[in-house]
């Protein structure tokens, strides 16, 4: 499949997605640090980064020091599980919204 992110609707897609995290703060945790920086880099994502992590541990502390608006994490992490890390997070801030990618 060819993406030319040139086209109209990836555009707009992309357009979008800036807009919509603009005004919040993100957190990504990923399993491995090759997904963890690509996702970073994502140009909406980058934006509004404001940390990232490979662990559950690594990734609630964060989310305590710099109380995010979104959270993005993987299904495994290098050393727990994002759903645990979503429900710890979710103690700590219940208007946290989450989204578990599976890899």
């Amino acid at each position: 499949m060819l993406i030319n992110p040139n086209e109209l609707p990836l555009k707009q897609a992309a357009d979008r997605c800036q807009a919509l995290l603009s005004s919040k703060k993100v957190l990504v945790c990923s399993i491995n640090r090759l997904t963890l920086a690509a996702l970073c880099l994502c140009t909406p994502i980058l934006q509004s980064l404001i940390g990232g992590a490979t662990t559950q541990e690594e990734g609630l502390g964060l989310q305590i020091k710099l109380n995010p608006n979104l959270l993005i994490t993987s299904e495994d992490l290098e050393k727990g599980y994002g759903i645990r890390l979503v429900k710890k997070v979710k103690a700590h801030n219940p208007k946290i919204t989450a989204l578990i990618f599976l890899g």
